[in-house]
């Protein structure tokens, strides 16, 4: 388990095994995928909510979000989530782009 501090609210805050796997997996595809693909990935896993096509992934998410603590840190977890993406496309100024559709996403959540 990894550990990372939230500095707004000035707290340790512990990585589970799964939040770790679906960083990974970000991590991973944003690096080859085109960030219309990465936004497309994003909003399937976090927002559709049915079925991703990687089983292991949508488990991990699954249990992260049965979590006791989900209430609480799963703002988080997401949070991380969008940074990846968000860190990787302005190393490249042709896709900063990206940042404001993946924000605008949030912009349909019921």
């Amino acid at each position: 388990m990894t550990t990372w501090r939230d500095s707004k609210e000035s707290e340790i805050r512990h990585i589970s095994l799964p939040e770790q796997q679906v960083y990974n997996h970000l991590l991973q595809w944003v690096r080859v995928e085109s960030p219309k693909q990465s936004i497309e990935r994003f909003q399937r896993l976090f927002l559709d909510g049915v079925g991703y096509e990687d089983f292991e992934i949508w488990l991990a998410l699954e249990k992260i979000v049965m979590d006791k603590r989900a209430p609480t840190e799963f703002r988080f977890v997401v949070n991380r989530c969008c940074h990846i993406l968000i860190n990787h496309w302005h190393l490249k100024p042709n896709t900063r782009r990206a940042v404001q559709e993946l924000v605008a996403l949030f912009d349909h959540v019921p």
